[in-house]
């Protein structure tokens, strides 16, 4: 518990004791640690701390601030205490040590300019606060007291926030009628300079607290009593308006200007409160003109302001443009109780906020109690419900309705199925309004909470609306203290109420009727809270059950699921690992591709080159096989010779030997005549000779010649290899 906000149960019942020891005034016994033990159990939780109404002070405050520095904490709730400035101041420290947190809860704790001025500081700079809940009733005892340059200085630092959503500053001025700004020098704008306090080492940040406030009487305009929603007390309550914070300057931006500029520029604020911040017409005029232009803000409380018609009417005129694609505005609850927008009786039209909720589908929530609504408006209104798709909760306490009006709202909600809460409290509808409202139960199946309080309603309407609640399943609340009841009339309800299983509450207070009539619509009641409970219960189970099973399941998804991003790790590791080598792969093939490329163009070269040199063999050979033809016919016609003369040469030796033959037989005769065929012989080799030598010597020239040919020939192929290289180098 302790551990969640940061701090430890030795420091929470050590130092925050005596600090409470301190604001409380409580002595330090047995008692007092019980009841402070049950006090911090109860207000501390989960990363929170929610201590109201605890009597709480600037030392309580000064300590937290000491024990929750850096702390996670989420949300401060320390509404209804009496921290005073020096606690608001120490709140602020404490906000600046927190940046975790979203939630502040300071209202009715009788904080007053100075402690408000130091905490616009850090809201200005402040990075994730959502909620800043300042706001404080006439009916508290410690109302905090924010005037006009306080109220400036702290919207200053709203305006500089960029995460705040939701702003309550109802009980402080915003309002501030002109003449009074005059006292101050004119009006004239000053922006003011947020900026964080400083803060030295050597001083404390953590002073003692202060029993009492010195001149507080003279920063602020009192603890806001006086301030309620009637034009008197709004004229009366500019008496303390002037009264300012004497540091401040005579020069100041006013509110109105702050929290305009405010509105329409923030795109996160959704929620304002301005209960009873004497407020004017015009001022409400320009907050409403500004919120048409905010896409945020969904909630706008301007109750107890004293507003007159023309509110309401540029309330409607909102609605109308939203409606007409004009406007992108996203208010969706508007509550302007306790405002005269309307004179009774006096002929006054409806505001056209009325009139404009029947092309209207985002307003929920639309409060007008004491608003003086009147039959006439009622009229206007129930047209416009009858053709309304959204309003869910309708209170229209303290007006000037009948029976007339109520038998026509009646009527309106037989048709609209939207709206789920109801009040009419205060006014004089009479049994024959609450008649209407009977018969309308019958037949309405969304509506949950009614509330007919003090309506003058008498026996009649009693026991209409317990017929009614015999068919009626839905509705959950109903509120019916303070009218005309017989003891007779509450007995027959009574009777007829046994029979509703549905209705949780029934509100009897104020009847002049028997305590045992009352206990009996309690445990009525009690019956059907029991069975909704049980009801709940079983359907609580039944989701448990539901739960169970979707946890079994998730759990299976959760595996399977782990089991696929298993897969998926394994795929896309494998995926990368592809990834990589398909790179290598490409960058492989793309460099295979390139050689082959290269490899393919020197081929094309080389064929080329070939085909050439083919060309130029095939020329030579040609050539050649012309020169071999005719070196052919040349030898076969050497070698006929050849023969020829072979042929002669045997048939010479033929006839040499037979020659021989014959000189050997015949003796000296041959070799007379063979010595003169010998010299004839030798004559004739001789010729033979020079004969070959000649032959010799044409074979020579014919080779000088072919041997010609073939330099020529290789001189022409070197020079064509020269041209084309000299052509490729080109």
């Amino acid at each position: 518990m302790f551990a969640s906000v940061g701090v430890s149960e030795e420091q929470v019942f050590g130092d925050l004791y005596l600090a409470w020891l301190k604001d409380t005034g409580e002595k330090n016994s047995n008692d007092s640690r019980k009841l402070f033990r049950e006090v911090v159990e109860r207000g501390f939780g989960e990363r929170q701390i929610i201590l109201r109404k605890e009597r709480l002070g600037a030392n309580v405050a000064a300590s937290l601030a000491a024990l929750l520095h850096r702390s996670p904490l989420t949300r401060l709730d320390l509404h209804g205490n009496t921290l005073r400035d020096s606690g608001c101041e120490m709140v602020a420290h404490l906000i600046r040590d927190i940046p975790n947190l979203v939630y502040l809860d300071l209202g009715a704790n009788d904080i007053g300019p100075l402690g408000i001025q130091t905490l616009s500081y850090v809201v200005a700079a402040h990075k994730k606060l959502q909620t800043l809940i300042l706001g404080s009733s006439i009916k508290d005892a410690y109302a905090n007291r924010i005037n006009a340059a306080s109220a400036t200085s702290l919207l200053e630092g709203c305006l500089r926030n960029r995460t705040l959503r939701h702003l309550d500053l109802s009980g402080s001025t915003i309002g501030i009628p002109d003449a009074i700004l005059n006292i101050h020098g004119g009006t004239g704008a000053v922006e003011f300079n947020v900026a964080p306090p400083p803060r030295s080492p050597g001083s404390s940040i953590f002073p003692t607290a202060r029993r009492s406030q010195q001149g507080q009487s003279s920063l602020g305009f009192g603890s806001g009593k006086g301030l309620a929603g009637s034009a008197t007390g709004a004229a009366a309550s500019g008496k303390g308006v002037a009264e300012t914070d004497g540091d401040i300057g005579g020069s100041f931006r006013r509110p109105i200007d702050v929290l305009s500029e405010l509105i329409s520029t923030s795109t996160t604020l959704t929620t304002l409160k301005l209960r009873e911040v004497r407020l004017t017409t015009d001022a409400a005029l320009r907050i409403i003109h500004a919120a048409m232009k905010s896409p945020s803000l969904s909630f706008v409380d301007l109750s107890g302001n004293a507003l007159t018609g023309a509110v309401g009417d540029a309330f409607g005129e909102l609605v109308w443009n939203r409606a007409g694609a004009l406007q992108t505005s996203g208010l969706h609850t508007i509550l302007l109780s306790n405002n005269p927008l309307i004179q009774p009786k006096s002929g006054m039209p409806a505001p056209k906020l009325f009139s404009a909720l029947s092309m209207d589908r985002l307003v929920l929530r639309l409060h007008l109690d004491n608003c003086g609504v009147d039959d006439d408006a009622i009229e206007a209104l129930c047209s416009a419900l009858k053709r309304n798709g959204a309003l869910q909760s309708l209170h229209l306490n303290q007006n000037a309705i009948t029976s007339e009006g109520a038998v026509m709202l009646a009527r309106a909600l037989c048709v609209h199925i939207f709206l789920k809460e109801v009040s009419l409290e205060g006014n004089k509808i009479l049994d024959e309004g609450a008649c209407a409202f009977a018969g309308m139960l019958e037949t309405n199946r969304t509506l949950l909470s009614l509330n007919l309080a003090h309506t003058w309603m008498g026996e009649r309407g009693l026991v209409a609306l317990g017929v009614s609640l015999v068919e009626n399943k839905t509705l959950l609340r109903l509120n019916i203290a303070e009218n005309h009841f017989t003891e007779d009339a509450t007995e027959a309800f009574a009777s007829l109420l046994e029979s509703n299983h549905h209705l949780l509450r029934c509100r009897m207070q104020g009847n002049s009727i028997g305590h045992h009539t009352v206990l009996r619509i309690e445990k009525i009641t009690s019956r059907n809270r029991e069975a909704h409970r049980n009801m709940e219960k079983d359907e609580l189970e039944e989701n448990v059950i539901h739960l169970h099973y979707q946890m079994y399941k998730l759990d299976e998804a959760r595996a399977e699921l782990e089991n696929l991003q298993r897969k998926k790790m394994e795929l896309g590791r494998a995926l990368e690992t592809l990834e990589a080598q398909l790179k290598l792969d490409m960058a492989e093939a793309e460099k295979k591709d390139r050689d082959m490329k290269d490899a393919i163009e020197n081929c094309i070269t080389q064929e080329a080159r070939c085909l050439e040199e083919k060309k130029r063999l095939d020329t030579e050979l040609e050539e050649a096989k012309k020169q071999l033809e005719v070196d052919m016919e040349t030898a076969k016609e050497r070698l006929a010779a050849e023969v020829a003369v072979r042929e002669k040469v045997e048939e010479e030796h033929r006839q040499l030997k037979l020659q021989l033959e014959d000189m050997m037989n015949n003796g000296p005769q041959r070799e007379a005549a063979k010595r003169q065929q010998l010299k004839e012989l030798n004559e004739d080799c001789q010729r033979w000779s020079l004969q070959r030598k000649e032959y010799r010597n044409a074979i020579a020239e014919a080779q000088a010649t072919v041997n010609q040919l073939q330099e020529r020939d290789g001189a022409g192929t070197k020079s064509k290899k020269g041209k084309k290289r000299a052509g490729k180098a080109k």
